[in-house]
């Protein structure tokens, strides 16, 4: 049988110290910053109006946001074209 050091038990001590102060900041990224983003991720892939069940929308949403921004962006450089013209 091994016998204990002192070094073993002083290790060890220090050991249960990091995890103990590793696991606080662990569950503070997971509950506030990590869950969110998950969440977020999530609900860019449905179609929910806050009242009704989510629906899943799948890349949707990502299509209708790039034709807006295609469109928005030509009209703009459309809108500026006429008037450097005028």
């Amino acid at each position: 049988m091994r016998k204990k050091r002192k070094n073993d038990t002083m290790y060890q001590k220090q050991e249960k110290y990091f995890y103990g102060f590793i696991s606080l900041w662990l569950i503070g990224f997971v509950v506030f910053t990590l869950g969110p983003m998950l969440y977020s991720l999530y609900a860019s892939f449905t179609d929910w109006n806050g009242i009704t069940a989510p629906e899943i929308a799948g890349i949707k949403n990502y299509v209708l946001i790039l034709r807006a921004v295609t469109y928005t962006h030509i009209r703009a450089h459309e809108t500026s074209q006429d008037i450097e013209c005028r």
